[in-house]
């Protein structure tokens, strides 16, 4: 299951549990946000790092079951209710995000992670609360935006457009692919009753012009033949403009495949692995699989890691 990856990593050395109380304790300690936090990443940043592109959410869908996931909806939810509380207590977002062990850069980079998560996940409980009226999903809701608005009066940005732009378009809860021919008629429609308007119009005038040189029964033939040809044309030129529509709808759709390709490419068949092929250092998960993402790393992301406090991950 795609959402397996969160909770390996959550259950690892029992990183939930650690970022947890990290939060609790007023300050971050650890690298874990991918997973404990997770958002949409715009996948066209240069040099974006592994653990961004393996734990990003891949779409609405995958947020709407993170939430609604046994394990994983409650953690985040117990996770935000926390970091809402202690910025509510006065602790400054960035120091939260870590500034006293990280440094003020990558504190605030983790900062506008956290905004972005926030922001998606605002997004998702209120339309899950809408749905089921389950009341958590709306103390959630609050909650980010309760934690969003305390950091804009903190002087920092408390929104993040790519996700908003996210949340706007196309991508929907359960998106189906449309029926392109009933799509195309529908936007042929009015032009076919202005044209078949106009037609008959000019028809009726030229019968009514000519009747009096050519027989009737004749044109009346003619009359008929026309707008048979003429609903035929309009029948083909729909059908041209619905395979036109279908192929354009699924190079769009294999343009939002970008992150299921990525998860396929860069994981592989890591969770098949076992405990007993890991190398000091790596992360072993439950139920005796591995999770082994950093031998997947570029050695450009390598060389760029800085030097951190060590931490469960």
């Amino acid at each position: 299951m795609p959402l397996d990856r969160f909770i390996i990593a959550q259950q690892n050395k029992d990183t939930y549990k650690y970022a947890l109380q990290n939060f609790k304790d007023g300050a971050k300690q650890g690298h874990y946000i991918w997973y404990i936090l997770p958002r949409v990443v715009d996948m066209s940043v240069p040099k974006l790092s592994y653990d961004s592109k393996y734990y990003a959410i891949k779409d609405k869908q995958e947020a709407l079951e993170y939430l609604k996931d046994p394990i994983l909806g409650p953690r985040y939810m117990e996770t935000v209710a926390v970091i809402k509380q202690k910025l509510s207590e006065g602790v400054n977002a960035n120091d939260l995000m870590g500034e006293k062990f990280f440094g003020p850069t990558l504190a605030e980079i983790d900062r506008k992670k956290l905004v972005s998560s926030l922001v998606l996940f605002s997004h998702v409980a209120e339309q899950l609360y809408n749905e089921t009226q389950d009341r958590r999903f709306k103390e959630l809701h609050n909650n980010c935006k309760g934690a969003l608005n305390i950091i804009g009066k903190q002087n920092y940005n408390n929104t993040c457009d790519f996700t908003n732009k996210f949340l706007s378009s196309r991508n929907k809860e359960n998106p189906q692919k449309p029926d392109p021919l009933r799509s195309t008629k529908r936007l042929y429609r009015l032009r076919n009753v202005i044209g078949l308007t106009l037609a008959t119009v000019v028809l009726f005038t030229a019968l009514v012009l000519a009747a009096i040189y050519i027989s009737p029964f004749v044109l009346v033939g003619v009359f008929v033949a026309g707008m048979i040809g003429g609903f035929v044309l309009q029948m083909l030129q729909i059908k041209a403009a619905a395979k036109k529509a279908n192929k354009a709808w699924e190079d769009d759709s294999a343009k939002k495949d970008t992150y299921s390709q990525s998860y396929e490419s860069m994981h592989g068949n890591n969770l098949d692995r076992k405990n007993e092929d890991a190398k000091p250092g790596e992360n072993a998960s439950p139920g005796n699989t591995q999770l082994n993402y950093r031998s997947n790393k570029s050695a450009e992301y390598k060389a760029e890691k800085p030097n951190l406090p060590k931490g469960p991950r």
